[in-house]
């Protein structure tokens, strides 16, 4: 008859002081509001959004996901020229400053790339001089200015908006100095 040994007793308990306690798999834990649950046992913030603790991953229900602000630094979004960046819940989007406007007709791009912000105002100045009379036009999208005159200094003008006449503007005074 064969003695008892103690070895199998010991491998049993070298084997149990490895083991770490595993949740079982599909029970992701509850997560906060902004994260989503990945590889079924901890929580991430989604995209646009970090942890107040810091923390890429937690487990803590009620780790808080605050929005990034892209538009500040150390992102600081750079949207190129005539543009800026406006952060908006969980992203952001460049839009032209006021004056300008994207060729495409779209209000929103997403990168300096994208920007194609242009003056929305198209000037068109000419004068044509002959010995009696002085004609001039300036062209803007909103307005259009027809100014005749004389060498003698009779000056006479039309402002047409949206293809519709009218009087002349105290802007357009002050601008060109012309008083009737």
């Amino acid at each position: 008859m064969q003695e008892p040994s103690l070895l199998p007793e010991l491998c049993i308990l070298l084997s149990l002081s490895g083991v770490v306690f595993q949740k079982a798999e599909g029970t992701c834990p509850p997560c906060s509001q902004n994260s989503f649950c990945v590889n079924d046992t901890y929580c991430t913030c989604n995209p646009g959004y970090t942890s107040q603790s810091g923390q890429k991953f937690f487990t803590f229900p009620l780790e808080i996901c605050q929005d990034i602000d892209e538009c500040k630094p150390p992102f600081g979004i750079y949207c190129g020229s005539h543009a800026k960046c406006q952060n908006v819940e969980g992203s952001f989007y460049c839009h032209c400053n006021i004056g300008y406007k994207l060729l495409s007709g779209d209000t929103q791009f997403k990168n300096s790339n994208e920007n194609t912000c242009r003056s929305k105002k198209i000037l068109v100045f000419f004068v044509f001089l002959t010995s009696f009379l002085i004609f001039s036009l300036s062209l803007t999208p909103e307005k259009i200015f027809f100014v005749v005159g004389t060498e003698c200094g009779s000056i006479s003008w039309k402002e047409i908006d949206n293809g519709k006449r009218r009087k002349k503007s105290k802007k357009f005074r002050k601008i060109t100095g012309l008083r009737r």
